[in-house]
């Protein structure tokens, strides 16, 4: 199940092969969204390892990154929807920060999170 996924992933070592790790974390983020019909929100955070052993990583963090906009996008002003997006987007610029050191980047999915949560669109 999903947990199990999450736990496997939490317990993957950075020293590993990285073609090994990059099939890992492939698998794995496939067969979550598998089982969820979306992307694995609760996967986020390895985003960043992803990124690091393989350029499908990447590909992975812009889809999750424009599912989220479109979350935030949907959302109403200062509801519980535009919180949780603002949050996933809070996650999506710390992993894009860890994972590239690309602060712009980082800045760019932040603003519009926090506009929508303070004031609206």
């Amino acid at each position: 199940d999903y947990m199990c996924i999450q736990s496997q992933l939490a317990s993957l070592s950075h020293g590993r092969d990285a073609a090994k790790l990059a099939e890992a974390l492939r698998s794995s983020f496939h067969t979550a969204e598998e089982m969820g019909g979306m992307p694995a929100l609760g996967l986020i955070p390895f985003l960043a390892l992803y990124q690091e052993v393989s350029p499908e990583g990447i590909t992975t963090f812009n889809r999750y990154k424009a599912f989220v906009r479109s979350l935030l996008k949907k959302a109403e002003p200062r509801s519980d929807a535009a919180i949780l997006a603002a949050a996933l987007a809070k996650a999506l610029a710390d992993v894009a920060f860890r994972a590239r050191r690309d602060a712009n980047e980082a800045i760019e999915m932040l603003r519009p999170a926090a506009k929508k949560v303070k004031n609206g669109p």
